[in-house]
């Protein structure tokens, strides 16, 4: 019920911000990715802290397989609410703004958003997963994921107002539908490129558990 009311509150919070440019892609596509709020949450919780991993690493499954049957599902739920609230926005835009049809992003915008819900959830999946690996329990890892949440929105910040004026000014240039659709693209498969190599990690990692005393506590 909760997740559903943020859902709602984060697209209504976007309709009132941006209005019609709620539509745009440089405002559509990074929303898409607020779906990475949850799976950080749902991927870290499982993993987090000695008696977690101990029951896992004995559940009888194959250790390798553990992180995947943990990951893919959050970062699949994510992807879908991610989506949830981008189709949210657009009908709030659309009952906000009625003029007898549709407002709706173009096809190119409205893709470039799914394929980066998809990759940033796969890729903060694995992320917080080995974040939790390393923490003594689920607070702790939720704990650690905020302030590494906090740490990327601040150097964002910081990226976006001290960047070289040659990136911005080239950054300007990519800002339209097929420019930001390429860079998304470009994006989602580095961030797919990660997330694999995460997945080896983590697979490492409890398959060292179930080797080591007590099942790798």
């Amino acid at each position: 019920m909760r997740s559903a009311a943020g859902v709602l509150a984060a697209s209504g919070g976007l309709v009132w911000w941006a209005g019609l440019n709620a539509l745009d892609p440089l405002v559509l596509v990074p929303f898409a990715c607020l779906s990475v709020v949850w799976v950080a949450s749902w991927a870290a919780t499982p993993l987090a802290g000695p008696e977690a991993r101990r029951m896992l690493a004995e559940s009888g499954r194959e250790p390798a397989a553990l992180p995947a049957s943990v990951a893919l599902p959050a970062a699949g739920a994510g992807c879908l609410i991610g989506l949830l609230l981008t189709a949210s926005a657009v009908g709030l835009v659309n009952v906000t703004n009625w003029h007898g049809h549709w407002l709706l992003p173009s096809p190119f915008t409205a893709a470039a958003a799914g394929l980066a819900s998809l990759s940033a959830s796969l890729l903060v999946a694995w992320w917080s997963m080995l974040v939790a690996m390393d923490s003594p329990d689920a607070h702790g890892a939720r704990v650690a994921m905020r302030v590494r949440f906090a740490i990327g929105l601040g150097v964002w910040v910081a990226a976006r107002e001290y960047a070289p004026v040659e990136w911005t000014e080239w950054l300007a240039r990519q800002a339209t539908t097929h420019g930001i659709a390429r860079l998304t693209l470009l994006g989602a498969l580095a961030a797919l490129v990660v997330s694999w190599w995460l997945s080896k990690v983590a697979a490492r990692r409890v398959v060292g558990w179930a080797a080591g005393p007590g099942g790798g506590s």
